[in-house]
């Protein structure tokens, strides 16, 4: 007796092209993930300040202060200090944050006896530790 062959299905053309679809959707995942990971190590915090508004309080003025970390590692114990030039005194305020996370902003107080003119303060970070 003769053996029959029997013929194998093929697969449609359609399943092939999500097949391959899919693969380059898994392997573009997994290059994106492995590149941010090699690619942003060892970028130390950047830390820039802004103010981004105010308010009257009891007695003074609040200066609101975003502290803006474009760097990929966190920053520790932020400490920003603002200096007010008024009638040839220097009025200092300070604010610590505990943790600035990489790529993000954060907001801190400075309190003032007077309200800050624009070209009158001067903010710097002082200080901060990493993780």
């Amino acid at each position: 007796m003769a053996a029959t062959r029997r013929k194998e299905p093929r697969l449609p053309a359609i399943e092939w092209i999500t097949a391959a679809a899919g693969l380059a959707i898994v392997l573009g995942s997994i290059g994106f993930i492995a590149y941010g990971a090699l690619a942003e190590r060892g970028s130390l915090p950047a830390l820039e300040l802004s103010v981004v508004g105010g308010h009257d309080v009891g007695g003074g003025y609040a200066t609101i202060v975003r502290v803006r970390n474009t760097g990929s590692i966190a920053a520790i114990n932020v400490l920003i200090e603002g200096t007010l030039r008024r009638a040839g005194e220097l009025i200092r305020s300070e604010a610590r944050l505990e943790y600035v996370p990489g790529r993000s902003d954060q907001h801190a107080t400075l309190l003032f006896p007077v309200k800050p003119e624009s070209d009158s303060l001067d903010l710097r970070v002082s200080g901060y530790t990493t993780p």
